[in-house]
């Protein structure tokens, strides 16, 4: 199965201005990681513009694939670009560059990071430059290889031999890598809290050598390698990865206990996971904002904590601080050996997410808030998702709700707005009679400057107020952009759950897309710089990027499992969601995802789980404990997206002008059927095309937030097809996914034509005309808002969506819920012409009121349909859907791209065995 999009931001975007720039490149969300060997960009320097000069030494003189990736960062952040080295000197390798020619003509300070095109990075962590020029309108800088200093003058680099890297790789072998060869054991040491351990063995290999320890040592104490060179000697700290999901690790490490801000009105408590600090603090602030911001009220924030607190050691890695008082409202951070972190757990934080906020959530809660109260659901096959962003349905003018709640949670749950007659927004969302609707990430994800939403030059640019938001900053945490003031932490929470509580009034349910699978930013993260190494994947020094954004995160690993865990029980208990999409799921480990389910379980089974069953870029997660469509069978009530059936329907998400089904194509029958008996082996669906164990592990859709929305892939493949026509595909597409087996997935606004126009053809989301845009995670509301014209325009397509969700909901056939009763009633008719679908759920399927439904697709021309000689009532044609009958026949002949559910009583002529209907 091929891989769905996901995020590859890539570093060069700087995504709020207190921040430091993602991992590592311009953020491109594609269908599929699809990284071409990327082209030099010229470097010129004719002398009329600023110029900046880079110095590069490798003390292993290997400059092979090494180049330099550069970025604005002040006083606009921006793209970032490849550029090659184009000289040599004495110190090194140099890259000479008229700033004038690149997007960095007018910065003040860029991004710069030393790696290869496999993202490989001399540095993990991104470093920037204050661009101040000398006489010669030159700035020379000195970079020096795994050091992370930028340094202005040759003479200030040390350019001594050192360690480069030194790891254990297994409880007592260590690996030490060198700029150059120490030939000596006597040379080589390892320092367990700075006392020599007993080495065993020491094997040759050149600059890397493996140290064989005699005994284990304490790995609660800082463990160095020093390496003597002679005149002097370096020093490393020892990795720890190869030990993290060892039984040793966890005795000493596992920590069942809740971990973050506990709070009481007496007294709050502070913990932070932290095994490998010698030293941490408790910082407060009264403002969650820096002095050199003023919140909307006019006021500026403050940089200096009005209290500093020593945590306490309290065994299994954990550090604890309880402060006395009401704490409510007030802002904190973690000090972890000097460097000033925000707490991972936060569950509030200020502007941006620079400080984490101490929240009673009593006090955040609206009027009528009923704890633990969610619309039912009988069983999961009886939802119906819609997938929108918070922003869509509102920021068009046509949306006419209140100005102030434009793109804000409260507009998103604002009842009574109507535009020509047609309701729009919230009141649109109960009239077409979805069941869920699943909000893509609405965690703090640091891409929006959230310092900016009044600042009208912020909007309608790329890179501006609109963001996906897949690049995760505070899991537990509410983004603020989306809220009526960021500043105040409980606002966003507030409101949140105002909105929560509009859409459980109505009826409707609440999935949260969580991205657990990466963090936004890699060495920076506040993961890291707590723990280093932890909570991610790495290879040697560097972050595995299985997410193609950067690093993939560790859910192996018991602390990181905990986390996850602990994070969907705190958003399920305490905001009411009532379910979770994981952004891609096959990063996460099988493990993980169960523990997820049985939390949940314990809180309200009815909550919905379900994946992307892919990576973006390969992961270091073994593939036999990954948590992918080749495991579901071990992931009950765990469910996974259909990429088969979506790509069979519309053609592939990767070709923009390959065809599927609804365009005519005939050989993508079987990956219709498939999705048709929810992914379940049934008839002739092999053994290796099946993957579900039951229909309510399958998720089939057409298309999702990503890649081109359906009307504009119907358009790309297709331009010359009047409009009227590809009306009948969009139609017939989602008709497919709405009486399928399984649980069906519906893209906001496929029931209006909604289109993607490309605002800017120079950005790369754009597709090769330059009409629409496949990939508009960053572009501005105007690609992305829904216009509630199209709803007008567009009318008959909108009642028909409708129908076929209240045909699905009205009649169990259509949600069957095991393979069993599948297998049971659900029949293909055989030797049907080319493109024909047809098939029977017989036997009052689900306990329907009908005795036999007949489900029939064609695809292209008419043709004559067998109907075993009965008399059927019509309730789905190409024109009609619904629960009302539109007419009664005895003899069909279905019309081209026409999907039509005929239903009866009456017995039939035939017999049904092994998925088949027998004549």
């Amino acid at each position: 199965m091929k891989k769905l999009s996901s995020l590859l931001a890539l570093t060069g975007l700087a995504f709020m201005v207190a921040a430091c720039a993602p991992d590592p490149a311009t953020p491109v969300e594609v269908a599929e990681p699809e990284t071409p060997t990327p082209q030099p960009t010229p470097v010129t320097n004719n002398g009329d513009g600023p110029t900046l000069v880079v110095h590069y030494r490798r003390l292993d003189n290997n400059y092979d694939g090494w180049n330099l990736w550069l970025w604005p960062n002040e006083p606009t952040p921006g793209d970032g670009d490849r550029y090659l080295f184009n000289d040599k000197d004495g110190y090194g390798q140099v890259m000479t560059l008229d700033l004038s020619t690149t997007n960095m003509a007018d910065s003040t300070r860029i991004g710069i990071i030393v790696r290869t095109d496999n993202w490989d990075k001399d540095v993990s962590e991104d470093r920037f430059i204050d661009l101040v020029f000398d006489a010669n309108n030159e700035m020379h800088v000195y970079l020096m290889q795994s050091t992370p200093e930028i340094y202005d003058n040759e003479s200030d680099v040390d350019t001594s031999d050192r360690i480069i890297s030194a790891n254990f790789v297994s409880g007592r072998m260590i690996v030490i890598q060198t700029t150059k060869e120490v030939a000596l054991d006597e040379d080589y040491q390892i320092l367990v809290g700075g006392e020599p351990a007993l080495i065993d063995t020491i094997h040759q290999g050149g600059t890397k050598r493996r140290i064989e320890l005699a005994e284990d040592v304490d790995i609660s104490k800082p463990i160095d390698a020093v390496v003597d060179f002679g005149e002097y000697t370096s020093t490393s700290r020892v990795e720890l990865n190869a030990l993290f999901t060892t039984d040793r690790f966890n005795e000493l490490y596992y920590y069942e206990g809740q971990l973050g801000m506990i709070y009481t009105p007496e007294a709050t408590t502070f913990r932070l996971w932290a095994p490998v600090t010698t030293n941490a603090e408790l910082v407060l602030y009264t403002k969650g904002h820096t002095a050199r911001q003023t919140d909307n009220q006019g006021s500026a924030g403050v940089d200096t904590p009005y209290q500093r607190l020593t945590m306490d050691a309290i065994g299994q890695g954990v550090f604890e601080v309880i402060v006395e008082g009401d704490l409510h409202e007030v802002y904190y951070n973690f000090v972890v050996d000097g460097t000033e972190v925000v707490d991972p757990y936060a569950y509030a934080v200020g502007v941006n997410g620079q400080r984490g906020m101490v929240v009673d959530f009593d006090r955040t809660d609206p009027e009528g808030w009923q704890p633990g109260v969610r619309p039912e659901l009988t069983n999961l096959v009886d939802t119906v998702l819609y997938e929108l962003h918070v922003r869509d349905l509102t920021t068009h003018p046509s949306w006419n709700g209140p100005e102030e709640y434009r793109g804000k949670f409260l507009g998103l749950s604002y009842e009574g707005t109507t535009y020509d007659g047609v309701t729009t927004g919230f009141d649109h969302l109960k009239e077409l009679g979805v069941t869920t609707v699943h909000l893509i990430p609405i965690f703090d994800h640091a891409i929006i400057d959230e310092t900016r939403l009044n600042d009208p030059t912020y909007y309608g640019i790329y890179d501006g107020i609109f963001n996906w938001g897949y690049m995760p900053h505070h899991f537990n945490a509410l983004e603020g952009s989306y809220s009526t003031d960021p500043y105040n932490g409980t606002v966003r929470i507030t409101e949140f759950k105002q909105m929560v509580q509009a859409f459980h009034d109505a009826g409707l349910r609440v999935v949260m897309d969580v991205v657990y699978n990466h963090t936004g930013l890699s060495a920076d993260s506040n993961f890291h710089q707590i723990f280093p190494g932890y909570y991610h994947r790495m290879i040697g020094d560097q972050f595995s990027n299985g997410s193609g954004t950067g690093n993939e995160t560790a859910s192996e690993r018991a602390m990181v499992r905990k986390y996850i865990v602990d994070s969907v029980v705190f958003w399920a208990d305490e905001f009411k969601i009532d379910g979770f999409r994981f952004d891609l799921m096959r990063l996460h480990d099988v493990e993980t995802m169960n523990q997820v389910r049985q939390a949940l379980d314990e809180i309200d089974p009815s909550i919905i789980v379900y994946g992307e069953p892919w990576d973006a870029d390969g992961s270091q997660l073994n593939g036999a404990i990954a948590a992918d469509e080749t495991n579901l069978y071990r992931m009950p009530n765990i469910a996974i997206f259909n990429d088969q059936t979506r790509d069979g329907l519309k053609g592939s998400v990767f070709n923009e002008k390959e065809a599927g089904y609804v365009q005519g194509i005939t050989s993508y029958d079987s990956r219709i059927k498939l999705g048709i008996v929810g992914g379940s082996l049934h008839g002739d669906i092999s053994s290796t095309e099946s993957f579900t164990v039951n229909p309510n592990q399958i998720i089939n859709y057409v298309t999702a937030h990503d890649n081109n929305t359906l009307w504009d892939k119907l358009q790309l493949t297709h331009p010359d097809t009047p409009d009227s026509v590809r009306e009948l595909w969009q139609k017939q597409a989602n008709a497919i996914i709405l009486t399928s087996q399984g649980i069906p997935f519906i893209h906001n606004g496929v029931e209006m034509l909604r289109t993607k126009p490309c605002i800017d053809p120079e950005f790369d989301s754009c597709d090769a005309t330059g009409t629409f845009d496949h990939n508009s995670y960053r572009a501005p509301d105007e690609t992305n808002q829904i216009d509630w014209q199209w709803k007008i325009d567009h009318a008959n397509v909108v009642d028909y969506y409708e129908g076929l969700i209240d045909l699905r909901l009205s009649n169990p056939a259509f949600r069957l819920q095991t393979s069993k009763e599948i297998q049971d009633h659900l029949f293909f008719v055989e030797g049907t012409a080319r493109g024909l679908i047809q098939y029977i759920l017989a036997n009052n399927a689900g306990g329907n009121e009908y005795k036999h439904i007949m489900v029939i697709h064609n695809n292209n021309e008419a043709k004559e349909v067998e109907l075993f000689g009965a008399t059927w009532d019509v309730l789905v044609n190409r024109d009609l859907a619904g629960t009302t009958v539109i007419e009664s026949i005895s003899s069909l002949t279905i019309r081209g791209s026409e999907t039509m559910v005929l239903v009866t009583n009456e017995d039939l002529p035939v017999s049904f065995e092994n998925g088949i209907v027998m004549d």
